[in-house]
């Protein structure tokens, strides 16, 4: 059983891109041979739903609509899920007759995870491997006394961190990073995202990935060029996760 946390170094990272990507990679046949994965044999999984066209974006870059990530959970407000869960209690409480003051729980967002455990727990029993979107960044609060980077040390989970290319990248990442190594998640290494064609352009001068790997002490597993809407396809994504450093991502 294979299981990826694909987590952001904040939020438009490009967490769904890079999902998409992957998911493509694993699904090409020199890859399936190197990792003893049956394609597509892979269940979607977003760890909590906080606003957000997740699977819209999914089938845009993929072409196509019959692929949905499970979310167990989801919130309307595009806020870290304890935020979001209180955000919607209050929300929906005034819209109601009035009731008694809110439990302490209620009013700070606390957040049960069983359902999203439960759903993981099916996945993984329905395929081979699962990817996992997170929400947010590594530090953002799940249920209120735990963030992303906790849950997924408890859970075992592997992390691969995205980042978008911005001037603000490498001072995320060693943040990012250094949440990671507090809580003691596996993290296996970074993806560089480019959602402009200035972050392209501009990726050595803000984010290169030596310097990134020097700073954070992570590897830098991949890069994600930018892709206008003419230039996506499953064959383009292909080559991009064609040199994604697989053996670190996914070690056998």
């Amino acid at each position: 059983m294979q299981n990826l946390l694909v987590a952001g170094s904040g939020w438009g990272s490009g967490k769904t891109v890079a999902v998409a990507t992957l998911l493509n990679g694993v699904a090409r046949s020199w890859l399936d041979h190197r990792l003893a994965i049956a394609p597509l044999d892979w269940g979607l999984m977003k760890l909590i739903r906080c606003g957000g066209e997740d699977n819209a974006v999914l089938a845009d870059w993929l072409g196509r609509g019959d692929l949905e990530m499970v979310a167990a959970l989801s919130f309307a407000s595009r806020l870290d899920p304890a935020i979001a869960a209180a955000h919607q209690f209050q929300t929906s409480s005034s819209a109601e007759a009035p009731s008694p003051e809110p439990s302490p729980s209620q009013a700070l967002g606390q957040v049960a995870l069983a359902p999203v455990w439960r759903s993981l727990a099916q996945l993984q029993r329905q395929y081979s491997g699962v990817l996992i979107e997170g929400v947010g960044s590594l530090s953002s609060a799940i249920t209120g006394q735990a963030n992303l980077a906790d849950v997924a040390a408890d859970w075992k989970l592997p992390v691969l961190l995205v980042a978008a290319v911005t001037p603000q990248t490498l001072s995320e990442l060693i943040a990012q990073t250094a949440v990671a190594r507090l809580a003691g998640c596996d993290l296996r290494g970074i993806l560089l995202n480019c959602p402009t064609a200035t972050a392209q352009a501009s990726l050595m001068d803000w984010a290169p990935p030596k310097l990134v790997q020097q700073m954070t002490g992570y590897p830098v597993l991949g890069k994600i060029p930018y892709l206008g809407r003419e230039e996506r396809s499953v064959e383009r994504l292909a080559l991009v996760a064609a040199e994604f450093d697989w053996e670190r991502i996914l070690p056998s």
